[in-house]
C-alpha cells in the first residue's frame, strides 16, 4: 500500500504565494481593497451630487460649482486610482500564477525522477498522471485568479450590507438568499464537472494518444503507406462521441438548474425595485435614495453572481490542486538503501536465482537466473528476440526489481545502495534512447561542458564512434542545434548518426560499468565495426555489458551469456559455445551465412 503524506492545499497555496515576494502579496492586498470598495465609492459619490441637485431644485437657491467640481474630481481621481491598482493586479495575478505554476511542475517533475517506472505501467497511475499533466497549467493560475476575486467581491458585497441595513433588513436578507441558493447549485454543477473529468481520464488519454498518432511526425509516414488514417480516426470518433454523450447530459442538468435561479433571482430583484419606487413615490424614499439603493441593488447582484462564479472556480481549482498534492506525495517513489559507492574502483556484478515477471503478469519474463560478472570483463548478452535480454540489464539498472532472487554488486544487494549513487555506477544506451532538441555538446555531454579537458574528452567519445566526421562537416560544430523543433538550421540526423552520438554519450563518462542494449542497430557495418572496435580497446579499467542480435559482438566478448526463453543455457567464450551449444551456433551460423 503506498503511503500518502498529507499537505493542506490551503497551507500549500499560501505558503506559495508567500514565497513568490511579499510586495507581490501587498500589491495584490491593495489592490483587492481598493477594487472592492470602488463600485460602493462611486454610488455614494453619485448619491451627494444628486443630493445636491435636488437641494438646488427644491430650494431654487444657486449651489456653488466649485461643490461639484470636488466631488466630480474626487469621483475621477478615485476611478484614475482604481483603474491603475487594477492593472497592477493583473500584472502581480499574472506573476503569483505563473510563479505558483513554475513551483507545481517542478514538484512533478521531481515527483516523475523518484518514481519507480513500473507505477507508468499501471492505469490508476496513468490516470492521475495524465490529470495532473492536463491541469497543471492551468489550475494553479486559476487559484490565484479567483482567490484575489472572491476577494474583491466579499468586500463589496459587505459594505453594501452595511448600507442596506440601515435602509430594510429584508432586502438584504432577500440578496442574500439568491447568493446562497446561487453558490449552493454553482458548487455542486462544478463538482459533478470535476466527478466527470475524473471519470474520463482514460477516455481522455485515449483520444490525445490516437490524436498524437494521427498528427505526429514519426506516424505519417507509416499511416499514409498502410492507408490506416480513417481507422485511427475512426476509433477516435467514438471515444469523442461517448465524451460528448456525457458532456451534453451534464450541460443540460447545469442548465436546467441556472435557469431556474436565474428566475428566481430576478423575481427577488424585480420585487426590491418596485418596493423602492412605492417608497419614493410616497416620499419616504429621496430620489438620490432610490437611485444610489438602486444602484446598489445592481452592483451587489453583480458582485454576488462573481462570487458565486469565483468561489466554484475557486472550488474546483483547489480540489485539482488537492487532488495533485495528493498524487505528488503519495509515495511511489523506489527504495532507496544508504550505502554509498565507492568511487574510482571496479565492482564484481552477481545475479543469484534472479526470477522477474510484469505487473498483472502471470508469464515469468526470467527464470532462475544466476551469474557472475568479473571487474573489466566485457560480456555479451545473446539470445533471440524476447529471450529476455534488455529486461536483465533493467534488472541491474533498478529500472525494476526483481520478483525473486538477488542482484549483488560487490557482495551487497543493490537495493541497500543509495540508489541515486548507485545509478552514478553505469553509463548505458539504451534501444530506445531519446533525441533531445539542445545543442550537441550538450547531448554528447549530458549537459556538463565545464571545462577545456571536458571539450577535449567529448571529442574524443565523438571519434570513437566516427561521430566526428558530419560534425565537423556542419557549419557550426559542436555548436550546432539538434532537430528543427526550435532552430530551423538545426540537424535533422539519420538513426545512425543519432545512435553515434548516443553511443559517444556512454563512452564520454567517466563511470566504472559501460552497458550498450543494441548500440548499432542502425548502423552500417563499417560503423559498426569501428564502434565495437572502440569497445575492445576500452581496456580493463572499465566492465563492459552488451547486448545485440548481431553475433559479431560476440567474438569480442571475455564471456557470453546465450539466454533462451527467459532462462540461460550457457555461459562461455566464443569458442566454447560454438562448440557446446546448438542453440548459439545454429544462431551464429544463420547471421554468418546471411553475411
Amino acid at each position: 500500500m503506498n503511503q500518502i503524506k498529507k499537505v493542506n492545499s490551503y497551507s500549500f497555496i499560501f505558503n506559495s504565494v508567500l514565497k513568490s515576494g511579499k510586495l507581490y502579496v501587498f500589491s495584490l492586498f491593495l489592490s483587492i481593497l481598493v477594487s472592492g470598495c470602488h463600485p460602493i465609492v462611486n454610488q455614494q459619490l453619485l448619491k451627494i451630487i444628486i443630493s445636491k441637485l435636488e437641494v438646488a431644485f427644491s430650494s431654487g437657491a444657486l449651489v456653488p460649482t466649485k461643490n461639484f467640481i470636488i466631488i466630480v474630481f474626487i469621483y475621477a481621481g478615485f476611478t484614475f486610482f482604481r483603474e491603475n491598482v487594477s492593472n497592477i493586479q493583473r500584472g502581480v495575478r499574472k506573476v503569483l500564477g505563473l510563479k505558483f505554476v513554475n513551483n507545481m511542475q517542478n514538484i512533478l517533475i521531481d515527483k516523475v525522477r523518484h518514481t519507480d517506472y513500473k507505477n507508468f505501467y499501471i492505469p490508476e497511475f496513468q490516470n492521475n498522471y495524465s490529470f495532473a499533466l492536463l491541469n497543471i497549467s492551468k489550475e494553479p493560475t486559476r487559484v490565484i485568479y479567483s482567490v484575489a476575486s472572491i476577494f474583491t467581491s466579499l468586500i463589496q458585497i459587505i459594505g453594501s450590507a452595511i448600507l442596506f441595513i440601515r435602509l430594510n433588513v429584508f432586502i438584504l436578507l432577500g440578496i442574500l438568499l439568491i447568493f446562497f441558493l446561487k453558490l449552493i447549485v454553482t458548487v455542486r454543477i462544478q463538482m459533478k464537472y470535476v466527478k466527470m473529468e475524473e471519470d474520463l481520464s482514460l477516455n481522455r488519454r485515449k483520444m490525445n494518444y490516437f490524436f498524437d498518432v494521427l498528427t505526429g511526425k514519426k506516424y505519417i509516414k507509416e499511416l499514409k503507406i498502410f492507408k490506416m488514417c480513417d481507422f485511427f480516426k475512426n476509433i477516435r470518433n467514438s471515444i469523442y462521441k461517448k465524451i460528448n454523450f456525457i458532456w451534453s447530459d451534464l450541460g443540460r442538468y447545469e442548465f436546467r438548474n441556472r435557469f431556474s435561479l436565474s428566475v428566481l433571482s430576478s423575481s427577488i430583484v424585480i420585487v426590491i425595485i418596485l418596493w423602492m419606487i412605492d417608497m419614493t413615490l410616497r416620499k419616504e424614499l429621496k430620489l438620490s435614495d432610490f437611485i444610489f439603493y438602486s444602484g446598489l441593488i445592481f452592483s451587489i447582484q453583480g458582485a454576488l453572481n462573481s462570487l458565486t462564479e469565483d468561489i466554484s472556480m475557486h472550488k474546483e481549482s483547489v480540489t485539482f490542486v488537492d487532488k495533485f498534492l495528493n498524487f505528488v506525495y503519495t509515495d511511489h517513489s523506489i527504495k532507496s538503501g544508504n550505502i554509498k559507492i565507492e568511487k574510482n574502483k571496479l565492482y564484481t556484478i552477481e545475479f543469484k536465482n534472479v526470477s522477474f515477471k510484469y505487473q498483472n503478469d502471470n508469464t515469468y519474463t526470467l527464470k532462475n537466473i544466476s551469474f557472475r560478472i568479473n571487474p573489466g570483463e566485457r560480456v555479451s548478452i545473446v539470445g533471440r528476440n524476447g529471450c529476455g535480454k534488455t529486461t536483465l540489464v533493467n534488472l541491474l539498472m533498478r529500472i525494476y526489481d526483481t520478483t525473486n532472487g538477488n542482484i549483488l554488486v560487490d557482495g551487497v544487494d543493490i537495493k541497500e545502495y543509495d540508489y541515486e549513487d548507485y545509478l552514478s555506477l553505469f553509463s548505458t544506451v539504451f534501444q530506445d534512447y531519446q533525441q533531445y532538441s539542445f545543442k550537441l555538446v550538450d547531448y554528447v555531454s549530458s549537459g556538463s561542458v565545464q571545462s577545456p579537458e571536458n571539450l577535449l574528452k567529448i571529442k574524443k567519445s565523438a571519434i570513437m564512434t566516427a561521430a566526428d566526421q558530419f560534425i565537423e562537416k556542419t557549419p557550426q560544430g559542436w555548436e550546432s542545434n539538434l532537430t528543427t523543433r526550435f532552430d530551423k538550421s538545426g540537424l535533422e540526423l539519420s538513426g545512425g548518426q543519432w545512435q553515434k552520438l548516443a553511443v559517444a554519450r556512454a563512452f564520454c563518462l567517466d563511470v566504472p560499468i559501460l552497458i550498450f542494449d543494441e548500440p548499432t542497430s542502425a548502423m552500417d557495418a563499417i560503423s559498426e565495426s569501428r564502434i565495437y572496435e572502440s569497445i575492445k580497446n576500452i581496456g580493463e579499467d572499465k566492465t563492459v555489458i552488451f547486448i545485440s542480435h548481431r553475433m559479431y559482438s560476440s567474438k569480442i566478448a571475455s564471456k557470453i551469456i546465450y539466454m533462451e526463453s527467459g532462462e540461460i543455457k550457457n555461459i562461455g567464450t566464443h569458442d566454447e559455445l560454438m562448440k557446446e551449444s546448438l542453440g548459439y551456433r545454429n544462431l551464429f551460423e544463420e547471421q554468418a551465412n546471411r553475411y
